[in-house]
């Protein structure tokens, strides 16, 4: 079963908030885009969510972390 968008959001939002101990007036302040980008790099580094189910979890490809730099800048 797939979660509706809104508890998404929702789990998103309180999640990140406990994280970074904010109110979410002040996270959804911020940039989105660089917030989704940073928990992207963060779960590659992790090995959450990895195209490839061969790769082991701490294994990391180093063109997926630079593409993910890249385009932070």
């Amino acid at each position: 079963m797939v979660k509706p968008w809104a508890l998404v959001r929702a789990e998103l939002v309180d999640g990140l908030c406990q994280r970074y101990h904010c109110l979410p007036s002040k996270l959804m302040a911020e940039d989105a885009h660089e917030i989704l980008q940073i928990l992207g790099i963060l779960a590659l580094a992790r090995g959450d969510g990895l195209p490839s189910e061969e790769r082991q979890k701490d294994e990391i490809k180093e063109s997926d972390l630079d593409f993910q730099m890249r385009t932070l800048r």
